[in-house]
Order: C-alpha cells, then structure tokens, then sequence
C-alpha cells in the first residue's frame, strides 16, 4: 500500500506536493526526520528530485525552471548530478 506523504510549501511555486511512498519508506522518512540517518542514505531508493522534494518542497518541474540554465552553464551532460538540473 503507499502512501501520500504530504511536503513542505515550494519555494518557487507555493504549493504543496505530494511524494508516494511506501509503508516502509515513511517508516525511514521518519527516521530522517528524527535525524537519525541522511536521507540520500535512508531513502536510495527514490530518485534525487523526490528526496529534495520530501526536504524543501520545492518541485522537480520547479527546480528545472529555475535552476536548470544556472546549473547547467558548464559543459553538462547531466551524468553527474543524476538529470535533475538537466533536460
């Protein structure tokens, strides 16, 4: 069964999202938020754009809008950073 785990207001946008996720996904979303772990660590097996929007709320589609040229200004194929600021 999964789970609506409501996120933080985004920045860009503000609005508020929604991440999937499963029973024991929130079990270690939880444990990030007692600050027992990293959530890069805690939760790997969700893609980076999830995780930073289980952290600030800020939308994937957000993030690109803002951030995509800034980052990408450098000879990028996108490879290091997992496609978040890219395409």
């Amino acid at each position: 069964m999964n789970f609506a785990q409501p996120t933080p207001k985004c920045t860009i946008c503000d609005e508020v999202g929604i991440v999937e996720l499963t029973e024991d996904q929130v079990t270690r979303y939880d444990r990030w938020q007692k600050k027992e772990g990293r959530i890069q660590d805690l939760l790997s097996d969700l893609d980076a754009p999830q995780r930073e929007q289980l952290m600030t709320g800020t939308h994937p589609d957000c993030w690109k809008s803002q951030f995509a040229e800034e980052e990408c200004a450098i000879d990028c194929d996108g490879s290091s950073h997992e496609g978040l600021y890219c395409n």
